[in-house]
């Protein structure tokens, strides 16, 4: 992972021709489900769940998955879907209307698309953070034709990777000061990210 775009909600026409995008361009898709401990998945989230079976490639529970290296709420236990992407899994996609309706309630949460084994667009909702990831000039094209507004972040610039690390502190009302504790932090944190961006869904590494 060199480079992420990050942005926010997309919505509209705008979503629309994001999904449709991803669906061209991706193989994969995935998405989480969101469960209170000893309860089942009920309501609209089972539904949506069921009509995604025919697509499903692999499924497991776990509190990490791509964006989202490690979960902390002990309330919910999460079944983290994996699916192959097909015409009818895309127009269930755009039922959401929005990237964000994607949030864990009526809809599952965190929907990402991967190209191969990587991840290529993972969503946080309840940070409200989308990224692209190592985009191609191709995606880049995409989102500037489509009015996507977003941040470049160049994860091999040492030096800006840090400023916004400690004004992450700073906001957090931590130390905003970088002692080896707090870079060690920043360097874990990196690793985590970019190891829940693999997932191994094709036998062939893309």
């Amino acid at each position: 992972m060199k480079v992420e775009l990050h942005f926010g909600d997309v919505k509209g026409e705008q979503y629309e021709a994001l999904i449709k995008y991803c669906c061209a361009t991706c193989d994969y898709f995935m998405l989480v489900y969101r469960v209170k401990r000893t309860k089942a998945l009920r309501g609209l989230q089972k539904d949506f769940l069921n009509r995604l079976r025919k697509y499903s490639v692999k499924s497991r529970m776990d509190w990490g998955w791509a964006g989202t290296p490690c979960e902390f709420d002990e309330r919910f236990d999460y079944r983290v879907c994996f699916y192959k992407i097909a015409l009818g899994a895309e127009e269930l996609l755009l039922e959401a209307e929005h990237l964000y309706g994607f949030d864990g309630e009526d809809f599952p949460q965190d929907l990402a698309f991967f190209r191969g084994n990587y991840c290529f667009l993972y969503t946080r909702t309840g940070d409200e953070c989308s990224s692209v990831v190592d985009p191609t000039k191709q995606d880049v094209a995409f989102l500037k034709e489509r009015g996507i507004v977003y941040q470049r972040i160049d994860h091999e610039n040492h030096e800006e990777e840090r400023r916004r690390f400690l004004e992450h502190l700073r906001k957090a009302g931590a130390s905003p000061e970088l002692d080896e504790e707090n870079l060690k932090c920043l360097e874990d944190g990196r690793l985590r990210l970019e190891e829940s961006l693999y997932e191994r869904l094709s036998s062939d590494d893309i």
